[in-house]
């Protein structure tokens, strides 16, 4: 260690002495171990340091330290409210105090809005462009600030500069010889590398690993309280009745309450997770996603939509196969007047593989089951495979896997316009073939019909609440969900129902009973290919 105690590092100078560091303001020597001693009953959650440090505000009113301490207090208790405005006070006395900007973009990142770091740390993310008139920062500084800076990284998914950070961040404790560890910055980088461990080998785009909401633990108020049937009963046991009352409801005020229970759905995933419910006790979510197709709420396309751009392991937990199954049936009916909207979801980042496909295959329903959109829905096609090409380096964009769906979407209702760029993703080595065919094949197959004539064969039938319940409660063979013992236990109610009741329902027929047994997502295909299910003929 150099005798004046500073240290080069790339474009800084570092010291381990708090004094020689340019600060404007420097916090009194007398109040040194004060400072240290607050500090550590602060993170370690020691309840007597509130009262010390209110006392303590009071009498140094100009030392920063205190509020940061007890803004961070009140962050480490789960206190946010407290924590956001003892540091909104901190930045408004103290606007240039590094910490009080640390805490707001922790508060930014904790709340899933990455997008309004920048505004705070700059656009550069470095600590001399934010202090350009500084010649020496204290080491405490550029840990702190740039081990925020991997965490923003983090969040917006910029995996190699994250790891550059924390390399750095390795290399100046090594420099100034103090032992530091950054656990919750490779706690980060270890999940982004986990999510992106198999995307060199399939091209499998990266995808959002946490919601989209900031994550709360008080249940909604609804309009009507019958909206709480929804949390009481699974998607298989709800009285007929009760579903009957729900449709007669005024159109509106049961549109918002449906939406609100879809936002809850998001909002309280953490909460709902770590109660260990049974997967019956959450079928809410899926309960108002079938009600609100059932009403046609084109209006509730964008909270639909908001639901699937939520990571892997929220859809699952409350979707489960009904993603893949059904889902393009509620993107069916609330985008048929939507297109552009179904359209630009394929375009977004980060979004869950199966989510996006189920928008083409909802895209692919409204040209089979309305021709006169053919046009419009085949233009939607080209804008996005164009999109897709422009931005052919964007590895949360380009998935091999939603493309090569998305052509068989586009074979099966014929979409032999679209071939030019169909070309353009096997050029881009973007096709797996195993599940779209070679070009040969699909060449072959768009020329077995006239053009702007499709496949009748691929059109699929739209399903009234009662039937996607029944076909729902069969989900047996996936091993997480409970079966039953006998199956005319299972339609019994939907039998009882007279044909009078059938007016709640658009589609007006009478319950789907399935007369095979439905085979697991994610079991093996009984092709006999050795594949999924849901890589082969699950696809369809």
């Amino acid at each position: 260690m150099e005798k004046n105690d500073l240290h080069r590092f790339l474009q800084y100078t570092l010291t381990t002495d708090i004094y020689k560091a340019d600060l404007k303001q420097h916090v009194p020597k007398n109040l040194v171990a004060e400072i240290e001693a607050i500090y550590f009953k602060a993170v370690r959650n020691d309840k007597s340091v509130i009262v010390k440090l209110l006392h303590l505000i009071n009498k140094y009113p100009d030392v920063p330290p205190f509020k940061n301490f007890l803004s961070s207090y009140y962050a480490i208790n789960g206190e946010k409210e407290k924590a956001n405005e003892m540091n909104k006070e901190l930045i408004k006395q103290f606007p240039d105090y590094l910490y009080a900007k640390l805490n707001k973009v922790n508060f930014y990142l904790a709340e899933n809005e990455p997008e309004k770091v920048p505004g705070v740390l700059g656009v550069s993310m470095e600590l001399c462009d934010l202090y350009p008139e500084r010649k020496i920062f204290h080491h405490e500084e550029y840990l702190n600030f740039y081990e925020t800076v991997g965490r923003y990284y983090c969040h917006i998914q910029e995996l190699a500069k994250a790891k550059v950070i924390l390399e750095n961040l390795y290399k100046v404790t090594d420099i100034l010889n103090i032992d530091r560890e950054f656990e919750k910055l490779e706690d980060l980088i270890s999940d982004l590398e986990f999510e992106n461990r198999d995307l060199d080998i399939v091209g499998k785009a990266s995808e959002r690993v946490k919601p989209t909401l900031p994550q709360i633990t008080e249940a909604p108020a609804f309009h009507y309280p019958q909206i709480n049937w929804l949390y009481q009963y699974s998607i298989n046991e709800i009285p007929p009745e009760n579903i009957q009352e729900l449709l007669s409801l005024e159109k509106e005020f049961l549109r918002r309450d449906l939406e609100a229970v879809v936002y809850d759905a998001i909002k309280r995933y953490s909460y709902f997770n770590d109660q260990g419910l049974d997967i019956n006790e959450i079928d809410f979510c899926l309960h108002a996603l079938y009600l609100l197709k059932e009403i046609q709420a084109e209006e509730s396309l964008p909270v639909v939509l908001e639901l699937l751009r939520q990571p892997e392991t929220l859809l699952d937990f409350y979707l489960l196969d009904s993603l893949t199954d059904n889902v393009w049936q509620v993107l069916y009916k609330l985008g048929i007047n939507q297109l552009n909207k179904l359209a630009d979801f394929l375009k977004e980042p980060l979004n869950h593989t199966f989510a996006r496909t189920e928008i083409s295959v909802a895209l692919k329903q409204i040209l089979l089951h309305h021709p006169e959109r053919r046009e419009k829905i085949i233009s939607l096609y080209k804008d996005v495979i164009d999109f897709f090409i422009t931005n052919k380096t964007n590895g949360t964009i380009v998935d091999t896997f939603v493309i090569s769906l998305i052509i068989n979407d586009i074979t099966e209702f014929n979409g032999k316009e679209l071939l030019p760029q169909i070309k353009q993703l096997y050029d881009e080595d973007w096709v797996d073939e195993s599940l779209a065919g070679s070009l040969h094949e699909v060449m072959v197959q768009l020329d077995e019909l006239p053009e702007d004539e499709s496949d009748e064969t691929y059109k699929r039938c739209i399903q009234n609440y009662f039937e996607l319940a029944s076909e729902f409660a069969f989900v047996t063979n996936d091993n997480e969900r409970d079966g039953f013992e006998d199956e005319d236990e299972l339609y019994d109610d939907w039998e009882e129902m007279d044909e009078d009741d059938t007016e709640y329902f658009y589609s007006g027929s009478k319950p789907f009973v399935r007369t095979e047994p439905k085979v697991g997502r994610n079991e093996p295909c009984p092709c006999g290919s050795g594949k999924k299910y849901k890589n082969c003929h699950g696809m369809d």
